[in-house]
């Protein structure tokens, strides 16, 4: 009787037999690598790599994953990539953001122009009376507002809450009685209005012009460092002539001009587009939902900026 163990050929292995052989071969593999360059890489670990072609590549691909997408898979691709903050690490620890200064901000992960900016927001009086008020702030996506919300202790609001835009003029004149349509006010009509000033002014024109108008008087809320008190005196003074709105032909549109609105980002507008090239002009509006390639609430924000020519 022959001692030789018994073995059998390969391709009678099981298919998890066969992964498992080849996963181990894969790591042998990695391994040789790893220690032929290692050498290389210590060597020249002080040299400043171009990271440009990676970056770039990365882009390319993000894009061949985009342009493959089947229908059903548009909304998730386009929702959960959205305000994603590639190549930025949060580091958390408890803070309050009133008293935060541009350092807590730059240890927090942030560049020095994003801490510039909330300082700036902070001594033009912008106030965090609570924790989701730090979403008010153009950096702080969805994202970072999560990881950084347990830390987030609000131990009071300064006594200094007014903006340094409220003139003492402002402050001190009584109610207005003038209405003001916002879709046709220049910043001298915008002034008039209780508590704004140039600044406050400029800001909700440039919105204006992002937005193709507004359609509710809300939508100031959204203009950067519009506060509730403040919108509170605005109100009762302002109109809006929903006829003003620009609109955006969804049948013709290009990325670019999608992602350029407030309410889409360049993921969303990638997936429109990559579905109407599929599969065909859109009849209605409403094709978007149906669809699933965008989030209902957000298709309720965006749906009076759109039209189908």
């Amino acid at each position: 009787m022959s001692n030789t163990p018994n073995r059998k050929p390969f391709m009678q292995f099981s298919q998890s037999e066969k992964r498992g052989f080849f996963v181990i071969l894969a790591v042998l593999a990695a391994t040789i690598i790893f220690l032929a360059v290692r050498p290389m890489v210590i060597k020249h670990q002080s040299e400043k790599v171009d990271f440009s072609d990676f970056e770039k590549s990365i882009s390319q691909y993000q894009d061949s994953i985009i342009n493959n997408l089947d229908s059903n898979d548009f909304r998730y691709f386009a929702n959960n990539n959205r305000n994603r903050s590639f190549g930025r690490k949060i580091n958390p620890f408890v803070f309050d953001p009133n008293t935060l200064s541009v350092e807590g901000w730059i240890k927090l992960g942030y560049s020095q122009k994003q801490a510039q900016a909330a300082e700036k927001y902070r001594q033009r009086g912008g106030v965090f009376r609570k924790k989701d008020d730090l979403k008010k702030l153009f950096f702080v996506d969805e994202d970072d507002y999560q990881i950084l919300e347990p830390y987030i202790v609000i131990e009071k609001i300064p006594e200094r809450e007014r903006n340094y835009e409220h003139s003492t003029a402002n402050a001190q004149r009584p109610a207005e009685t003038k209405k003001i349509e916002l879709n046709t006010a220049d910043t001298s009509d915008l002034k008039e209005l209780r508590g704004i000033g140039s600044g406050y002014a400029k800001r909700i024109v440039k919105y204006r012009e992002r937005l193709g108008g507004f359609c509710k008087p809300e939508q100031l809320l959204e203009v950067y460092g519009f506060t509730q008190e403040l919108y509170a005196k605005v109100a009762p003074n302002i109109t809006i002539d929903g006829d003003e709105l620009r609109k955006i032909n969804l049948n013709t549109a290009t990325v670019d001009q999608l992602k350029r609105h407030p309410y889409l980002d360049y993921y969303q507008a990638k997936a429109i587009v990559n579905y109407r090239e599929k599969y065909g002009k859109f009849s209605t509006v409403n094709d978007l939902l149906k669809a699933n390639l965008i989030y209902p609430e957000t298709f309720e924000k965006i749906k009076p900026y759109l039209v189908v020519q």
